[in-house]
């Protein structure tokens, strides 16, 4: 299991309910644990070293999951990652400068054994979507974290704690449950593109900042800029992507909307990424071979909203 609360101090687990990573998880979440360990030499110690030192705690993860939704309130993935609570009413999800931190606590059993991973003070750095023909969405998010505690049973909470979180009742988007539209600002409107993979990754560019407090532990983590981009391919039927791409990207770009809806509207996740220029183009022709033709292009949006309700 793998649950998530928000903070209201950095660093501190509110010690309230836990709601569940809104998807499948895939993996075991892999974690890197960095004390910077260094080593002096000095007088006396000859060519060996004298000592060893810690300099920095840095501590990050990694979660491969399914989507299934994305509308629990203050857990809300999506809303952490850009920095907002999702609306109420609406969903729409009001992209931040600044990023509300959180506590990840992950339980394990072995059969005979279960032990525990609790992080504090998270922040997401960055977030992929991947969406290919025949597969479900896959996403994938890293994770920094300030603190880790281990254990041999799952912190007490005044709500749910992790061992009372269930198995998830929705089902996962897969590529059927997915629609994309690209529209340039000027020119010809694309009218049922073959889109047959597309990518999307948002990355805030975390920064840790390492305060003289008493502690090796970063003193906040800090979002720098943030970068929206992707990549998809296409069957070609026309020029209209081509014109966009080798038009002057000051003034020539193009909306990408991706929407992906279910079970009449219950379960449903919208991306509008705004002004995307196209960066690169790729363009595979196979010789004689009677087969489609199709392009590749890499993009960076200007902005991004996310909307979690229908």
């Amino acid at each position: 299991m793998v649950g998530i609360e928000t903070e209201a101090t950095y660093g501190t687990d509110p010690l309230a309910g836990l709601v569940r990573w809104p998807g499948l998880v895939m993996n075991i979440p892999s974690f890197t644990e960095d004390f910077g360990t260094s080593q002096l030499r000095g007088l006396g110690a000859g060519r060996d070293p004298g000592a060893f030192y810690r300099t920095k705690q840095e501590i990050s993860f990694t979660i491969e999951s399914l989507l299934s939704d994305d509308d629990n309130g203050a857990e809300s993935v999506l809303g952490l990652l850009l920095g907002s609570i999702p609306d109420a009413t609406t969903g729409a999800i009001t992209n931040g400068n600044l990023l509300r931190s959180f506590v990840t606590e992950m339980g394990y059993d072995d059969g005979t054994t279960t032990w525990y991973e609790c992080f504090k003070g998270c922040m997401i750095n960055m977030l992929s979507l991947e969406i290919v023909p025949q597969e479900f969405l896959k996403m994938t998010s890293d994770v920094f974290a300030a603190t880790l505690d281990r254990g041999s049973s799952a912190q007490t909470r005044t709500a749910d704690s992790l061992t009372d979180l269930v198995e998830h009742t929705t089902g996962s988007f897969d590529h059927g449950d997915v629609t994309i539209s690209i529209t340039p600002v000027s020119g010809s409107a694309m009218v049922d593109p073959i889109i047959t993979t597309f990518s999307l990754e948002i990355n805030n560019n975390l920064s840790r900042i390492y305060g003289i407090d008493g502690s090796l532990q970063a003193s906040q983590i800090f979002p720098t800029k943030r970068d929206v981009t992707g990549s998809f391919t296409l069957a070609k039927e026309n020029d209209i992507l081509l014109n966009v791409f080798t038009a002057d990207p000051g003034t020539s770009h193009c909306n990408i909307e991706l929407t992906f809806n279910k079970n009449s509207g219950s379960e449903y996740v919208k991306f509008t990424l705004n002004n995307c220029r196209l960066l690169t183009r790729g363009f595979d022709r196979n010789g004689d071979e009677v087969s489609p033709l199709y392009e590749q292009y890499d993009f960076q949006a200007q902005s991004i909203t996310v909307d979690v309700k229908a």
